[in-house]
């Protein structure tokens, strides 16, 4: 780009060596070991005196010169006890800090939260009690002190966090009232479940009603409206003079007082007689309780029924349960309620939902007691066969992953059921919402969460009745959630009581079997079936149909399979679940899904199987925000169960593996019946294979075949960034840690190719100080970059010189020709002179012919190295036919190619149509780019070049403010290109730089989200249909603490958050994708 893109280095690097280092290791190592000692942990906390506290303890992270611990992640640690005052306390450079789900109680130390860099506290699912500290870093973002004990008010501190993005608060025992909290840049808020009191701030009034849930003297918007204002006092009577005055009584004779004394008594002799009867009658009734041990028999009427010892008839088929008689509640034994018919019925009550079996109300009695209530539907049944089933359905609950059933009420017109209250709603309500909800985010660990208590429940029902007990109405709205995502199966044990099946568009058929749905018989391999389709549910987000009532109605499962089969998996997945890093793990619970949802019935596995196959799933858990270095372990540091137990059954290696996936695909051409978890295992061995190969094969070069990237014989995509200081900032070990921190923020967003650039001609830390003489310092330095991608996965394109003036470039070259006494008028004779020429040829030769120092390998044999690139955005004006830098171009590639004939080659150009194809030169930006020498279908189709080069600067190319006009370019500018490198070129196109300037008044963050979308949708597009779109590259990525750099376009990952989940997303997608592509 022809920005300026480097004005302050040596001022920076004056910075970093004269800024002292003041932290304190030895000292922070000292209070860690302090920490240790007096909290109670378990082997995971592996600190210890003799070892490195940077390198090798666990949960620790140092800054980049390793002189202070900036992070502390603890997270299940199984840590006991109290967090001790001046220990973590001590940490004065501590950023983050997360010691959540441990057994950590009493107070916390104020000494922690209120530690200057503090920015991101993570203390939930702990027993932390006490009142929240009142000194609070002023830099928090991030504070997590959910699920703890903790009371008193909210401190008034949190108004002062002007930097705060995420406040969680909730399920402890908070009271008071909740502060005005004015902060700009609160983003997430949760309060629920505490005793907060008092009308909601008008600042947080546009938050969810979820996040005031639980807090029953809270009002105003989004909960109730407040009411019962407190009248203003009114005036106090003036005094009245005192009074020689005659009072009331002493108007009144002797005997009329003794009357009036004698009335009182009488009434109040007759209020305690009352009284007394009351508790006989109590008394009497808790006796019969007592002698019964069994159940409460409450009638309807308010009258007693004394059933002595052993009176209930054999014929009742009564286990534990009194008989139920008309207009009776009955209480199974452990149920602690204690209400009769009339009382529900005086209930406030609010419709959950109306089922395959019937109505179900949320009940909220005159003591606040809230139960559910089921209204079963008109069945004929006796009363000895439902209170059977009953009694059946009453000890299945007895079970943490079953809803229990508490009670039951029968009559010849009316059968109720009554559970416990499910405060959290359903899986159904949190995945998809309702008519008064908003679909709530819901992550990864908790989704899986979620169904591996959901099938452990539904395990349970079938090991019921000798193992042939069946739910038999198995859906997402039936998995009920309360407290801490605890989860329990409802509605289930009522299939064999019905007197019909409920029809197909009474049922929730997406959830059916295709054997139910004909037959109308439910087993516990049709359960598995509906448990595979809640399985899909929680993957995609999708509801299970997709459009009902319509003739195109397509189940679940049919459409995934089509999806897969289509290799468009990347649009199977809930693109919540994208952001979580998390890909193979989505791909396993997806096998299990399809296995689940298998048409014939035997095929499908157990539930048993089923819950082995999900605990088999490594789950991640990470920390809100994790550090870059944490984020890439996670991504990419881990082997999933599904790649060890191919390496299982394909070790030793050496074997071929293709032979492997030869036989499976053989196998799944074939008729041969196999089961379900065979045939799940064979469809996913040639990625399996794939993977173990790329993990065990040296780190090889990127092909091309026609308009794909190949990496061993693989799809390979482009998802890159531009950095082009590396080498100048690698040179001074001052600067060298920039380049690790570039590198590990990329790689932990999915980037897998960075362009940077591999000359400096001339000026301050020159590669080429004049022609052929070099600084072997700085030649050291782009070793070390070269070196650094390699650790980090990441490919290099590396760019021999410049058109523009930074960094010498075209210029420079002139001016050494002029030194050396040519005679030459223009920059563009750079592309002419042949002694010029000679001088690039000799860079060239001398990167190419480059022994690493650190890897020991010539830089024309590494594989780290994805392509060269000729020059960066060539222009020559002095000829606007194009012919002078064409024969450049095809001169160049020519010797390029002579000594380096593996690697990828590239030109380094903007796209702009020239003279050859005057049919397209409306494609370019406006007519003065047509006549700047360049020309993209000629250019490109020079031998030796690999792949187009294209460059996205709408914001400078058109005028115009940001609108629908700049993101229309983009789109149509790069179609146009990828149409022509499909079409014309056949060969890959990489748009190699693109970005926003937010120097640009015109032009927002929201803007440049937007542009960057837009880049990856189309690319996405052009995936999809395996076209030429192969790849982007950022302009540009910088870390923290080189701001002074920007040339408007920088992106600092750190301090972007959005562009770092569109960056992340954008990997997810590409990886999903590919895994099911075979070779």
């Amino acid at each position: 780009m022809s920005h300026q893109k480097l004005t302050s280095i040596p001022i920076l690097v004056l910075l970093f060596l004269t800024t002292p280092i003041i932290a304190d290791l030895n000292a922070e190592k000292q209070a860690l070991l302090a920490f240790a000692v007096v909290v109670i942990h378990g082997r995971k906390l592996n600190w210890s005196f003799d070892t490195p506290v940077c390198s090798s303890w666990a949960g620790v992270k140092c800054a980049l010169d390793k002189r202070h611990v900036i992070a502390l992640r603890l997270p299940g640690f199984d840590l006991l006890g109290s967090i001790p005052a001046n220990t973590i306390g001590k940490l004065k450079s501590l950023q983050v800090l997360s010691l959540r789900s441990n057994g950590l109680v009493f107070n916390v130390p104020s000494d922690v939260p209120s530690l200057s860099s503090l920015h991101s506290l993570f203390l939930q699912n702990n027993k932390l009690s006490g009142e929240i500290p009142n000194s609070l870093s002023a830099d928090l973002t991030h504070f997590d002190l959910s699920y703890n004990s903790f009371t008193g008010e909210i401190p008034l501190a949190i108004q002062n966090l002007t930097r705060l993005k995420v406040l969680y608060l909730q399920n402890n025992m908070l009271s008071g009232p909740i502060p005005e909290l004015k902060l700009p840049k609160l983003m997430r808020l949760n309060l629920s479940f505490n005793n907060l009191s008092g009308p909601i701030p008008m600042s947080l009034q546009n938050f969810p009603k979820e996040s005031f849930l639980g807090n029953s003297l809270l009002c105003g918007p989004p909960l109730e409206p407040c009411t019962g204002i407190p009248p203003s006092p009114s005036p106090s009577p003036p005094a009245i003079p005192t009074e020689n005055k005659k009072g009331f009584w002493d108007k009144l004779s002797l005997k009329v007082i003794i009357a009036v004394a004698a009335g009182v008594l009488a009434l109040m002799l007759l209020v305690i007689i009352v009284l007394l009867l009351c508790i006989l009658k109590t008394k009497s009734r808790t006796n019969t309780k007592s002698a019964k041990g069994k159940t409460n028999t409450i009638s309807a009427k308010g009258k007693d029924v004394q059933v002595a010892r052993g009176e209930i008839p054999k014929d009742d088929y009564s286990s534990g349960v009194q008989a139920a008689e008309k207009n009776k509640l009955v209480f199974f034994e452990g149920s602690s309620y204690n209400f009769d018919l009339e009382d529900l019925l005086r209930a406030s009550a609010e419709i959950l939902g109306k089922g395959s079996y019937g109505t179900t109300y949320k009940a909220v009695l005159e003591d606040g007691t809230t139960v559910v209530v089921k209204r079963l539907k008109e069945m004929v049944i006796g009363k000895r066969e439902f209170v059977q089933q009953m009694e059946i359905i009453a000890r299945l609950g007895a079970h943490p992953n079953v809803l229990a059933l508490r009670g039951y009420y029968f009559s010849k017109d009316e059968k109720l059921m009554v559970y416990d209250y499910a405060s959290n709603g359903s899986f159904s309500t949190l995945l998809h919402g309702d008519a008064t909800t908003t679909r709530t985010q819901v992550g990864w660990f908790s989704r899986v969460k979620i169904v591996h208590a959901a099938a452990h429940g539904i395990a349970h029902i079938h090991a019921g009745g000798n193992g042939r007990f069946v739910h038999g109405n198995i859906k997402s709205s039936n998995v009920l959630l309360s407290g801490e995502l605890d989860v329990c199966i409802a509605d289930f044990g009522l299939a064999s009581i019905m007197n019909t099946p409920a029809s197909t568009s009474q049922l929730a058929v997406g959830y059916r079997a295709p054997e139910t749905i004909q037959s109308g018989k439910f087993t516990q391999r049709s359960d598995i079936y509906s448990f595979g389709v809640l399985l899909l549910e929680m993957l995609t987000g999708k509801a299970p149909l997709q459009s009902p009532g319509r003739n195109d109605i397509m189940d679940l499962p049919r459409w995934v399979q089509s999806v897969v089969r289509e290799e468009w998996t990347a649009e199977v997945f809930d693109v919540e679940l994208l952001r979580f890093h998390n890909v193979e793990e989505l791909i396993q619970m997806l096998q299990i899904a399809m296995a689940c949802v298998a048409r014939a019935p035997q095929q499908r596995p157990k539930m048993e199987e089923v819950i082995r196959m999900i605990e088999e799933i490594r789950l991640t858990e990470p920390d809100l925000l994790p550090s870059s270095g944490d984020r890439s372990k996670q991504i990419y540091g881990r082997h999933s169960c599904t790649v060890l137990r191919a390496a299982w059954y394909a070790s030793p290696r050496s074997r071929a593996s293709h032979e492997l996936r030869g036989l499976a695909r053989a196998l799944l051409k074939s008729t041969v019946c196999l089961p379900a978890w065979i045939l799940s295992f064979l469809q996913d061995l040639p990625r399996v294979c794939a993977s173990c190969e790329m993990a065990g094969e040296d780190w090889t070069m990127v092909g091309r075949n026609g308009t794909r990237f190949l990496l061993n014989g693989r799809d390979f995509f482009v998802h890159g960034f531009n950095t082009y200081w590396l080498m100048v900032f690698a040179t001074d070990i001052s600067t060298r840690g920039k380049v690790i921190e570039v590198f590990e923020e990329a790689s932990a967003v999915g980037l897998n190719v960075c362009r940077t650039w591999a000359f400096n001609d001339a000026g301050w830390r020159a590669l080429q100080v004049s022609p052929s003489v070099y600084d072997e310092e700085v030649f050291k330095g782009l070793d070390f970059v070269v070196s650094e991608a390699r650790k980090h996965n990441t490919r290099l394109i590396l760019s021999f010189c410049n058109n523009w003036k930074e960094y010498g470039g075209k210029a420079q070259y002139v001016r050494w020709g002029k030194e050396a006494g040519l005679n030459l008028t223009t920059d563009d004779e750079f592309f002419l002179d042949p002694t010029i020429k000679g001088y690039y040829k000799a860079h060239v030769q001398k990167v190419l012919t480059r022994m690493n120092t650190i890897t020991k390998v010539m830089y024309k044999n590494d594989p780290t190295i994805f392509a060269w690139e000729l020059i960066n955005e060539p222009r020559c004006l002095l000829d606007p036919s194009g012919d002078i830098l064409q024969a450049w171009i095809e001169e160049m590639a020519s010797f390029v190619k002579s000594i380096d004939p593996m690697h990828l080659l590239e030109i380094g150009m903007e796209g702009f149509y020239g003279p050859s194809t005057p049919e397209k030169l409306h494609q370019n930006p406006n007519l003065y780019y047509g006549q700047v020498g360049t020309d993209f279908i000629r250019n490109h189709q020079t031998p030796g070049i690999d792949f187009a080069s294209v460059h996205i600067y709408s914001d400078s190319w058109i005028p115009d403010s940001f609108s629908g006009m700049h993101l229309h370019f983009v789109e149509t500018w790069m179609q146009d290109h990828m149409n022509d490198a499909d079409n014309i070129l056949d060969m890959p196109v990489v748009f190699g730089e693109f970005g926003v300037s937010l120097r640009d008044e015109r032009f927002t963050l929201e803007c440049r989200e937007k542009f960057i979308s837009t880049v990856h949708r189309m690319l996405f597009k052009s995936r999809m249909r395996r076209g030429s779109g192969r790849g982007s590259l950022l302009w540009q990525l910088f870390p923290e603490g080189t701001d002074h750099m920007d040339d408007g376009y920088a992106v600092i990952l750190s301090k972007s958050e959005p562009i770092s989940n569109i960056l992340s997303l954008h990997s997810q997608k590409l990886q999903l994708q590919s895994s099911f592509c075979e070779d």
